[in-house]
């Protein structure tokens, strides 16, 4: 499903009724963003999967929801999490202390030492 089928001006970026994303860039046609559960069985057996949590509005449960998604498919030796968000890094390493976690450092975040993170990016 694309914007103009839905009678939108190319330039728009909306959210469709379905909770999936369309994009418009430039000149290229709108496309919908796939969801996380459809790139997961997409590169499931095939790739590692970093997922970047972000938090944008579209944030309750994230966490959770995320978790929801990786273990409903049996995934979770397959996916690496970070976030721009220290705050969520932890609530990740809380509810799942097992997987491989990242803080995106896009600023200053002080001492590394003190921070639980498996990898930095």
């Amino acid at each position: 499903m694309t914007g103009r089928s839905q009678g939108l001006e190319p330039e728009q970026a909306v959210q469709l009724d379905d909770k999936r994303s369309v994009l418009q860039l430039g000149k290229l046609r709108a496309e919908r963003v796939p969801l996380l559960s459809e790139v997961l069985e997409l590169c499931r057996g095939r790739a590692l999967v970093n997922i970047e949590l972000k938090y944008y509005g579209h944030d309750v449960r994230l966490e959770e929801r995320t978790i929801e998604i990786v273990e409903s498919l049996d995934m979770s030796d397959e996916v690496v999490v970070m976030s721009l968000k220290y705050p969520a890094v932890e609530k990740m390493r809380e509810l799942r202390p097992d997987w491989t976690l990242g803080l995106l450092a896009a600023t200053f975040v002080g001492d590394l030492s003190k921070l639980d993170a498996d990898f930095l990016a």
